[in-house]
């Protein structure tokens, strides 16, 4: 993975150090990094991924726990892809448990 040779958090805030992010923004005003690389994390999880870890949650809360908010309240929906189609967050818990790069970019903060 690109962050075992670098701070993973400075992979992740790049191209922002982690000195420069907590002297400059942390607890002081909110903050959007932009690259020009849409495919910056696929290496932790790609769409393909996440579509994955979606349709394992359904039904599997050993994989992980995946819970569906809108308008800052729990909403249901059988089908969490048509919930986040309407606006709803999807929120899947532990699935650094689970899902290997995930949890080596964990481990390595």
């Amino acid at each position: 993975l690109p962050f075992d040779k670098t701070d993973a958090l400075d992979w992740i805030l790049a191209p922002m150090t982690s000195s420069q992010f907590f002297s400059e923004i942390w607890e002081q005003k909110p903050h959007v990094i932009s690259r020009e690389n849409a495919d910056y994390f696929e290496s932790v999880m790609s769409m393909e991924d996440l579509e994955d870890v979606i349709l394992n949650c359904q039904g599997d809360t050993e994989f992980g726990e995946l819970l569906m908010f809108k308008d800052q309240e729990q909403v249901h929906y059988d089908n969490p892809f048509r919930a986040y189609l309407e606006g709803a967050s999807v929120i899947i818990n532990h699935v650094d448990k689970e899902w290997a790069p995930l949890n080596h970019l964990c481990q390595r903060l």
